[in-house]
């Protein structure tokens, strides 16, 4: 995997990102297994006190482990960058070729060219075989660039290895800075797009953000200074890059200053929590008030058993899910066989929303600054159910009376009958008594016609005789 390129940036981030987690748990296991009276015990029937004492000194010893653990890999990756650089096949021409840029600057190609030739005679592959043959050709090659007095060598000492692949070749210094400037933007892209997906994924990374940015903008001042300066001379005889990077070409620098700013960017998100939750720990306890110190104190214990709620946090999300599986069970003969998964999640999803609604009406009327509010909502609501239960209440009477007034109209407006009577008129002609019919049913309206009281059956001749019989002797005897 090539220094400085994409996918070895890619793999340092996730190395970051999972290594120091691992390692802490196993550097702890480690230094208590070598020191076990140092390691933090409860004895049995434990008070509190004693609890969070030796909470607080597990707490501890995590975050000193996670600190100088980070640190250490910190350096790690640094210095693998700079021995990697050193290595047979990674090494610059100049260190490969055992010359000084000095030596190559004063000699000339024709140096570089006798240089060459006394290390073939010793290293050509008829001499020490095909083993050689890697070492002789990577020579070749070194002596082929530095022997360049034009723009490739001048690319290679800023671009590397890149500059070496491009094609067509760069015919000035120009064309090879704007060469390698498309490749040098690829990097600052992918570093701002990771920043971004970090922060958008870890929101606590936000905080860090300033320093990330600024650390990017320094590297790429930085970079694009060595680039673009006109003389090397400076990156040798500095006090400070001599200490740091002896006998690096600039693109070596380069590498090494993306290395440091991925790795600080990293251990910057590892440190940053360690070291503000144990400065601020120690800035509150050495305060004036009470208030701040039992605040700060709490604060603390609660850093304390972050471990131990999160272990408890994942216990019940299992038993959340076991009871789950076995409300399911138990509903599911109620609710009937038909009933599937989408309907019965809507089902719970419904009894949780009324749930919560009961929990905060509760919250609402037991609550300190709500209670008042609560009973005055209350009694709003009972005065205005009396009202609406006093309107219906008369709507209610009123139905009733009018229920009441249609059957005395209709008994008014009923015809008024008149009993059918029978007298015994006497006849003008014949001087007998005759049945005369008197009487009729009569309306308010209109006059009734006689009705037939004998009904539409005719008499028989005994009814008739019997009638008539009667009817001479309830009559007055005829006068003389």
């Amino acid at each position: 995997m090539a220094i400085g390129g994409i996918s070895h940036h890619l793999s340092s981030i996730v190395l970051w990102a999972v290594l120091p987690q691992i390692l802490t748990s196993f550097v702890l296991k480690s230094f208590y297994t070598l020191l076990p009276q140092i390691q933090p015990r409860l004895p049995p029937n434990a008070s509190a006190d004693q609890i969070a004492h030796e909470n607080s000194r597990a707490q501890r010893h995590h975050r000193f482990a996670r600190i100088g653990l980070i640190l250490a890999y910190l350096g790690y990756t640094l210095s693998s960058v700079y021995i990697e650089q050193g290595t047979l096949f990674s090494q610059n021409f100049y260190t490969l070729l055992g010359l000084t840029r000095e030596q190559v600057e004063v000699g000339g190609s024709s140096f570089v060219k006798s240089h060459f030739r006394r290390l073939a005679r010793s290293l050509h592959p008829d001499k020490v075989g095909k083993q050689g043959e890697p070492l002789f050709i990577a020579i070749k090659q070194a002596a082929l660039v530095l022997e360049n007095e034009g723009s490739l060598k001048w690319a290679y000492e800023r671009f590397g290895m890149d500059a070496l692949a491009w094609q067509p070749k760069p015919a000035t210094q120009r064309e090879a800075v704007f060469r390698g400037a498309q490749s040098t933007v690829g990097f600052y892209v992918v570093a701002l797009v990771s920043i971004y997906m970090i922060s958008w994924f870890r929101r606590s990374e936000r905080v860090n953000n300033y320093w990330r940015y600024l650390f990017l903008l320094t590297t790429a001042a930085l970079e694009f200074h060595i680039i673009l300066r006109t003389s090397l001379g400076l990156s040798f005889t500095h006090p400070f890059l001599s200490l740091l990077l002896p006998n690096r070409l600039p693109y070596e620098q380069i590498q090494f200053l993306r290395q440091l700013f991925i790795s600080g960017s990293m251990a910057l998100s590892h440190l940053t929590p360690l070291i503000s939750t144990a400065s601020m720990l120690e800035a509150s306890l050495e305060g004036s008030s009470i208030e701040e110190r039992l605040t700060a104190q709490a604060y603390k214990d609660t850093e304390a058993i972050r471990p131990l709620i999160q272990d408890l946090t994942m216990v019940l999300k299992g038993l959340e899910q076991e009871s789950r599986m076995l409300r399911w069970g138990e509903l599911r003969p109620l609710l009937g066989e038909g009933m599937g998964d989408e309907r019965f999640e809507g089902v719970l999803e419904d009894v949780r929303e009324k749930t919560e609604d009961l929990i905060k009406c509760l919250k609402v009327k037991v609550g300190e600054g709500t209670k008042e509010a609560w009973k005055d909502a209350v009694q709003r609501g009972a005065e205005k159910h009396m009202v609406e239960e006093e309107v219906r209440r008369k709507r209610d009477v009123k139905v009733k009376e009018k229920e009441k007034e249609v059957p005395v109209k209709q008994e008014q407006e009923k015809p008024i009958k008149v009993e059918v009577t029978s007298v015994a008129m006497p006849s003008s002609s014949n001087g007998k008594m005759e049945l005369t019919t008197t009487g009729a049913a009569t309306s308010l309206k209109k006059p009734a016609l006689h009705p037939d009281v004998f009904g539409s059956k005719p008499l028989s001749p005994d009814d008739e005789a019997a009638i008539i019989a009667r009817a001479r002797l309830l009559s007055p005897p005829p006068e003389a």
